[in-house]
C-alpha cells in the first residue's frame, strides 16, 4: 500500500480483509484499517496478522499523508512488527516506508514507495533490505483501468505486477492480475452494494502451491 494515498480519499474509510494461504487450515492473514481524511492531509491506522498459531507476525501501522498540490501527494508509514515462532524467541521490530503519488495529465497516476529507507532497527534490516516500488495506473476509459508495478532491490527488478479492473456494470467490476517472482495470477470481482459498502472477492493461483482465496470489505463513512 502506498502511504500517500490517504490524502486522496474523500470520506472516512474502514477496511477489513482476510486471506487464506493455499486452502491450508490455520494459515491465513487478516487486516483491519481506519483512514481519516482532512482538508489537505489524512491519517490512518491499521493492524494485520499473518501466519499460523505456530509462527506468525502481528503488525501495527500508523501513517500520515499530505497533499502537496492538486496533483501530488506525499506520505510516510511507521510499522511495529511483533514476530512469534514456537521454535525460537519472539521478536519486536520497527520499519518505515515513504510514498509519493502524482497525476500525469488526467488519465495517468504515477506512484513510488521506498520501503525501509531509514535503518530504525539494525537487526530487522539484516533480513529486510531497502526495496523500491514503482507503479503506474492508467485509466483507459470510464470502464477500464490498467496497473503496472515493479519492485526493485538494489535497483534490480525483482518482481513485476500487472493488473486490470473492468466495470461490467455500474455496481460490479472484474479484476485480474499477474506477477513474477513468485509467478502467480489472480482474478476476482468487486461489488458496490451501495454508496457506503464495497466487497471484493478474489482468488490467487501460485503456479506450484495452488489457490489462495481472499475477501475484503470497505465501509465508507460520511
Amino acid at each position: 500500500m502506498n502511504p500517500s494515498g490517504i490524502s486522496r480519499i474523500k470520506n472516512k474509510l474502514v477496511e477489513l480483509e482476510t486471506y487464506n494461504y493455499f486452502f491450508v487450515k490455520d494459515l491465513y492473514a487478516g487486516y483491519v484499517s481506519y483512514q481519516q481524511p482532512f482538508k489537505n492531509s489524512g491519517l490512518g491506522i491499521s493492524m494485520a496478522f499473518e501466519g499460523s498459531p505456530e509462527f506468525n507476525d502481528f503488525s501495527f501501522v500508523g501513517n500520515y499523508s499530505r497533499k502537496l498540490s492538486q496533483k501530488a501527494h506525499l506520505g510516510i508509514a511507521v510499522y511495529y512488527i511483533h514476530g512469534f515462532r514456537s521454535f525460537s524467541a519472539e521478536t519486536n521490530q520497527l520499519a518505515c516506508s515513504v510514498g509519493f503519488q502524482t497525476y500525469l495529465g488526467s488519465k495517468i497516476l504515477l506512484g513510488f514507495v521506498f520501503q525501509n529507507p531509514i535503518q530504525l532497527d539494525a537487526e530487522f534490516q539484516r533480513f529486510n533490505k531497502s526495496i523500491y516500488k514503482l507503479g503506474l495506473c492508467y485509466l483507459v476509459n470510464q470502464f477500464t483501468e490498467m496497473n503496472l508495478e515493479c519492485h526493485l532491490n538494489n535497483l534490480t527488478a525483482t518482481s513485476i505486477h500487472i493488473g486490470f479492473r473492468y466495470d461490467i456494470h455500474s455496481r460490479l467490476g472484474l479484476l485480474g492480475g499477474y506477477q513474477t517472482n513468485p509467478a502467480t495470477y489472480s482474478f476476482g470481482l468487486i461489488a458496490k452494494l451501495n454508496n457506503s459498502i464495497k466487497i471484493t472477492s478474489s482468488f490467487e493461483k501460485h503456479l506450484l502451491l495452488g489457490w489462495s482465496p481472499s475477501l475484503g470489505v470497505k465501509f465508507y463513512l460520511e
